[in-house]
């Protein structure tokens, strides 16, 4: 696989879109207040619309390296794994066997999809 889709870079990159502005204002978006839904949530503030973007630049990355994105502990990490395979799953090229895996490792790890965002970018309408 190639580098520029490496797991670091997917992380580099979003980092370089980091607000703490934004990051403060999701924390309160997204009850992360002791006893909230989201209690403990961790967010860089870079903005979805950005996340999904890169998502798309990234949607080649094969699944055993979409599987190390749950190494993080960013909340924005998280939604751009879940968009990565989105994007794959969907893209008419993509051979069932693909599909089969990012199937089984949406399922091995559905426990992390905690939050109401991650299950609108893992289960969109369109």
């Amino acid at each position: 696989m190639s580098r520029e889709i490496s797991v670091e870079q997917f992380v580099q990159r979003l980092e370089a879109h980091r607000s703490p502005e934004e990051a403060q204002k999701y924390l309160r978006y997204f009850k992360t207040g002791e006893g909230e839904y989201g209690e403990g949530d961790v967010f860089m503030g870079v903005r979805m619309g950005q996340v999904f973007a890169l998502a798309k630049a990234f949607i080649d990355m094969i699944p055993a390296e979409i599987e190390q994105l749950l190494e993080n502990p960013i909340h924005e990490v998280w939604a751009g794994r879940l968009s990565i395979m989105d994007k794959q799953a969907r893209r008419k090229k993509t051979p069932e066997s693909r599909r089969k895996a990012l199937f089984d490792l949406y399922m091995r790890h559905h426990d992390r999809i905690n939050n109401w965002d991650l299950v609108d970018v893992s289960c969109p309408t369109s």
